[in-house]
């Protein structure tokens, strides 16, 4: 699934590439976001972390973000990534190769981010900008969150009862976790306050939107992952299980689509 995507954002930068050829805001810088994503895709997989898969995917990714985002995005994309990799890396319980990022983990956490920045392109309407900077803070206070967590036995609570369950539950939460969480949405969402020039109640928006999306994450977490749910699409007749990498795919998107909706009706 992740190589398919990865094909299908790369049509999707050269169409990009190709519609704006004459235009200023995205002249070359398609080809400049595909060149600093390889670079920086490929340093993180010789560092260790990234899978192969990873890498290309990374590559894709950042391709569209870098490209239409340009030197802002990639400040934020690159924190994210670099911030979650070091505490990732600190888990005792983590072998190697458990460090390295897959291609679908790349995909579950950027798929919205990659999805909104085209909008944005295609649109020319910057609140998907802001959009797909939601999902990324998303992203970080998830997995600030689930890195570092609590590891007491006694403080972590199934967010739909608040029954005690072991660290590491799927739909666990602890003040620990929900304090981390909080300070990743809060840093992303400074981050891009900065680099962008956005205003405070973007700003604002922008870390209740992934701060929202980390509780969504441990919501659907905790009944649709923890249950091994199957979930049924009648129209094309397809039926499959939600993971984690899924449900980090649905939060990201359903706190982006938050912050647009903030966006657009406040601000």
């Amino acid at each position: 699934m992740d190589r398919k995507l990865n094909v299908l954002v790369s049509f999707l930068a050269v169409v990009i590439f190709v519609w704006s050829a004459d235009k200023a805001a995205y002249n070359y810088t398609i080809a400049f976001g595909a060149a600093l994503a390889l670079l920086f895709s490929l340093v993180a997989f010789i560092a260790g972390y990234l899978t192969l898969d990873g890498l290309f995917s990374a590559t894709a990714a950042g391709t569209i973000v870098f490209g239409i985002g340009d030197w802002a995005a990639a400040s934020v994309l690159i924190f994210f990534f670099v911030s979650s990799a070091l505490i990732t890396g600190r888990r005792e319980d983590r072998s190697y190769e458990g460090v390295r990022r897959t291609g679908m983990q790349v995909w579950a956490n950027g798929w919205s981010l990659v999805f909104f920045f085209i909008i944005a392109a295609l649109l020319q309407a910057e609140v998907f900008i802001i959009g797909g900077l939601a999902a990324l803070a998303v992203a970080t206070a998830d997995t600030w969150a689930t890195e570092l967590r609590s590891t007491d036995p006694n403080s972590t609570y199934l967010i739909t009862s608040f029954e005690k369950v072991p660290p590491g539950t799927d739909g666990g939460i602890s003040v620990k976790g929900t304090l981390w969480g909080i300070m990743g949405a809060l840093i992303i969402s400074m981050l891009a306050k900065y680099v962008f020039l956005l205003s405070f109640p973007v700003f604002l928006f922008i870390f209740i939107g992934g701060f929202f999306g980390c509780l969504v994450d441990s919501y659907f977490g905790a009944t649709i992952q923890r249950n091994n749910m199957l979930v049924s699409i009648p129209l094309f007749n397809w039926q499959f299980y939600i993971d984690n990498n899924g449900v980090n795919a649905i939060s990201t998107g359903i706190g982006a689509m938050l912050t647009i909706i903030l966006k657009l009706l406040i601000a």
